[in-house]
């Protein structure tokens, strides 16, 4: 990092007569040679910053701008952070979460300038607690890149009756206490996805389709699908293969279970349901 020699500039040289020669003096060597060797040094270095609010922050201001940061977040409860202000091209901020989960959102709610942008763009990128994720800016996007992410433990899902429905006619009924697992790992772009489900209820006309809201707002980036075998798989009438997976193709919300012989889901309770997923969203 260069000095800045802006006051060395100003400086005038005497002619001999000791008359129009700028004055030396502490001042003087303070306002030329230690002010922009200090901030030459501040500008080089690394520093650290403790924040710990909760809800939604726009624009993060930085205790030392323009400087790369180590920014500790201890927030209580969930945190989401979309935009730091006053980025200098080149510099890097490291975020860690120290206390329980951030999501970081993409290119939304700060300043243009300001804001994150991330690998997976069609929902927030998490971190769970101890996660970290590196942001570099570049001032050619105008934003904050995202150079580095792990996620650190996976994230449970917050639980919504709305995200368990069920194709045309039919009915999905699913309870809090029904989910023993509903849990995910963001990797890049790449979605790890576990689901263990108790005792749920299909009512209504025999539904062709059991469907499940895509975690955090996750869109698939392609159609995808595989047999889920064995005993994983129930409804009222006993044990099934099913089709999991995506039918809508990219930009797909939900993931889509359907029975390898197509036959509609039996009405009553279904014992039980487990499958993990691996796939890309966009």
């Amino acid at each position: 990092m260069s000095i800045d020699r802006t006051p060395y500039n100003a400086l005038v040289d005497d002619d001999g007569s000791n008359l129009v020669g700028s004055v030396w003096n502490k001042n003087q060597i303070k306002t030329v040679l230690l002010d922009p060797i200090d901030a030459a040094l501040v500008q080089a270095s690394r520093t650290v910053q403790r924040i710990s609010p909760t809800g939604t922050v726009h624009d993060v201001a930085l205790t030392v701008p323009g400087v790369d940061t180590l920014l500790l977040c201890g927030n209580g409860s969930l945190l989401t952070l979309d935009g730091i202000a006053g980025g200098v091209d080149g510099q890097q901020v490291t975020l860690i979460s120290t206390a329980t989960s951030i999501t970081l959102g993409n290119n939304q709610g700060s300043t243009a300038g300001n804001r994150f942008y991330n690998v997976a763009t069609s929902g927030p990128t998490p971190l769970g607690p101890l996660g970290s994720a590196t942001y570099q800016y570049d001032a050619g996007l105008g934003g904050w890149r995202l150079v580095a992410h792990v996620q650190g433990p996976g994230l449970d899902v917050a639980f919504g009756a709305g995200n368990f429905t069920a194709s045309a006619g039919g009915s999905w009924t699913v309870t809090a206490g029904q989910v023993v697992t509903n849990r995910v790992s963001l990797i890049g772009t790449m979605l790890h996805w576990t689901v263990y489900l108790g005792a749920t209820t299909i009512g209504g006309t025999p539904p062709a389709q059991l469907l499940i809201t895509i975690p955090y707002g996750f869109r698939a980036a392609s159609t995808f699908g595989g047999i889920i075998r064995g005993g994983q798989i129930n409804d009222a009438g006993g044990q099934v293969e099913a089709i999991i997976g995506t039918a809508s193709g990219a930009g797909s919300t939900t993931i889509t279970i359907q029975k390898n012989n197509n036959a509609a889901w039996a009405i009553g309770t279904s014992p039980a349901m487990l499958f993990s997923l691996v796939f890309e969203i966009q």
